[in-house]
């Protein structure tokens, strides 16, 4: 599956790339912020930014970042000797999950309309998950990472506000994998560290500017 994501991806970076350029067009920044919801952590709080470089009117690519943070109380079962065996270990959980990505958009311009304009945009690259666990039960504390590839679909509108500057509303879903990695080689409490979800859904609103 990875595979066949890759090729899908590469085919629409190609298609931007060769696709022939009718008017001179300047790149973008873009800042967004707005609500993931990854199954792990749950519905949390997502900024970020992107440069976006037009190469036609319709198609565009280019790089974003974005930072989501969690902070919430998990339980896990001991059965290790330092705590009482079998009890409930309550942990407290900062999560924040940092993906960068290369990006590939195409805009659908209306016929006969400029106040508003459809996107489609779809992004890959590497994510990465910083988990700060606190045990309130032992006073324990680590920071535990783990990286993955990720990739992302989605869909939108974007309002023109003048020439240079538009809003834009996204939403779209983060197909990301759990963070099983780091309970291979990894414990806490004498409890592994549980897995963390990261595919989810996510909407956004941004302002971009061009340059």
């Amino acid at each position: 599956m990875k595979k066949n994501i890759a090729l899908a991806v590469a085919a629409l970076f190609a298609a931007a790339v060769c696709f022939p350029q009718t008017a001179p067009l300047k790149p973008e920044i873009e800042g967004h912020i707005g609500l993931a919801i990854p199954w792990g952590p749950g519905i949390g709080v997502e900024g970020g930014a992107a440069y976006i470089v037009p190469i036609d009117r319709m198609f565009n690519i280019g790089v974003q970042m974005n930072l989501f943070y969690k902070q919430y109380n998990t339980q896990a079962s001991n059965t290790g000797t330092n705590i009482i065996a079998g009890a409930a270990l309550e942990r407290q959980l900062s999560v924040f999950i940092v993906p960068v990505y290369a990006l590939a958009r195409i805009d659908i311009p209306l016929p006969n309309v400029t106040w508003i304009e459809p996107f489609v945009q779809v992004m890959a690259g590497y994510t990465s998950l910083f988990n700060n666990i606190v045990s309130t039960a032992s006073n324990q504390s680590g920071v535990f990472y783990f990286g993955s590839f990720s990739w992302t679909a989605e869909g939108g509108v974007s309002f023109p506000l003048g020439e240079r500057t538009r809003i834009g509303v996204h939403a779209g879903w983060n197909f990301g994998f759990p963070a099983t990695r780091i309970s291979k080689s990894s414990t806490f409490d004498n409890v592994g560290i549980e897995a963390i979800e990261i595919s989810g859904f996510y909407c956004n609103v941004g302002v971009s500017v061009s340059l």
